[in-house]
């Protein structure tokens, strides 16, 4: 962990339970630091961060969802509003923030911050309409994924483990996965 997030100060890890950890940093610029830049994946799996006050108890803390950012393509521009976003955001996930980078109409893409809710599969292109503004079916592609299975929607294997794939999709080198390319 020292490693992966470079800690200013230093960070004590107690095991709570068979997969649950409290890290205590030590530096709170650490903490938001750690926070803003997730999805963590680590050994294959993906860490579930969730900032606690100190007066919960362990096993009332629902950590389920983590922060992904997100790029919405072809997101017309009388759609790259606040509202608009926020709207879209809503679909996938929590919203929590984007990168206004996007907001001016330049780029193929929008950047947006959700939490999506990790107990469910991760959403394919969203379908939406927003206001008055016709159905537009947006394409996502989700940053920093560690191994997402493009066949099933979840996270932990890829397409070649997943259960719901078979060898003969194997075979097709021209495949198409309903969760990505």
């Amino acid at each position: 962990m020292q490693t992966l997030w470079s800690f200013r100060r230093g960070i004590d890890i107690t095991q709570v339970d068979k997969h649950l950890f409290l890290l205590t940093l030590h530096n709170a610029k650490d903490v938001q630091r750690i926070l803003k830049r997730e999805p963590w994946p680590f050994d294959k799996r993906l860490i579930l961060l969730k900032q606690v006050s100190g007066v919960e108890q362990f096993g009332m803390v629902p950590i389920t969802k983590c922060g992904f950012w997100i790029k919405l393509y072809d997101v017309p521009i009388c759609l790259r509003t606040n509202d608009s976003l926020t709207t879209l955001a809503s679909k996938i996930g929590t919203f929590v923030s984007f990168d206004g980078k996007g907001m001016v109409g330049h780029g193929s893409f929008v950047k947006i911050l959700v939490l999506p809710c990790m107990t469910k599969l991760l959403h394919k292109p969203t379908v939406s309409k927003v206001g008055d503004s016709p159905v537009y079916t947006f394409p996502i592609t989700y940053d920093n994924l560690s191994i997402f299975c493009y066949a099933c929607g979840c996270l932990g294997h890829g397409f070649k483990e997943c259960p719901d794939f078979t060898d003969s999709d194997s075979d097709n080198n021209d495949a198409q996965f309903p969760y990505g390319p």
